[in-house]
């Protein structure tokens, strides 16, 4: 299953801490920046690559997809309520891929980027030290397809992409997390439910520090 794939790929960037101490995740706020790659795919949709004629009925429609990996990155603030249940927002950039088509002497620019605001609901459960996540939320922002179709002498025209998420759309994914101290190493997969666009998540490892007070140590006994 891809879901899986991924992420035990991702779970694969967090290190194993032996020597730090470890502690499960307190409840209190949280931040977080992190990296990644993310993964895109999508079609251009019909694209007229005829040069301007006199004969106005004269057409010739194709359709190019385009697929690529960039680099992501990510900034986050969170609240954890229970070792089990938190939620989480941030931004998220995931880049931008281009492609150029050739159709005779018509050539064809075409670029999918993608970044905006993101949301969560976080379920966790606590193992020790090491946190598996799974979250569901929204994603809001940016994420469009177009490009320019340039003809023999000169002519060029735009074009946009079958891409409409002008309103929030469904993200969702999982991952593993390590807490030592005030500290958490994370890595995670999220994927995003975006209309026009066939493939379109993130593969990414976080730093997150958590803002809780250290639990005193009990007084010696007499």
């Amino acid at each position: 299953m891809k879901f899986t794939r991924k992420l035990l790929l991702a779970s694969l960037a967090v290190p194993a801490l032996a020597t730090a101490t470890a502690y499960a995740a307190e409840p209190g706020f949280y931040i977080g920046v992190g990296g990644g790659e993310s993964t895109m795919e999508a079609s251009t949709g019909r694209v007229n690559v005829a040069p301007p004629t006199v004969n106005p009925l004269q057409n010739d429609s194709r359709e190019f997809d385009l697929d690529g990996e960039e680099t992501a990155y990510k900034a986050y603030l969170g609240y954890q309520f229970a070792p089990w249940f938190g939620i989480e927002g941030g931004y998220k950039e995931l880049g931008s891929i281009s492609k150029d088509f050739s159709v005779g002497n018509t050539r064809i620019d075409a670029e999918l980027d993608a970044g905006g605001w993101e949301g969560f609901l976080v379920g966790t459960l606590p193992l020790g030290a090491l946190d598996v996540f799974v979250k569901v939320g929204g994603f809001t922002g940016d994420i469009d397809l177009e490009g320019d179709v340039h003809f023999p002498g000169g002519e060029q025209e735009s074009f946009e992409g079958d891409t409409d998420n002008s309103d929030a759309i469904l993200a969702y994914g999982g991952g593993v997390a390590w807490n030592f101290g005030h500290w958490s190493l994370r890595a995670e997969y999220e994927e995003y439910d975006a209309d026009g666009v066939d493939e379109l998540y993130t593969v990414t490892g976080s730093l997150i520090y958590r803002f809780f007070e250290d639990k005193s140590e009990p007084a010696p006994a007499p």
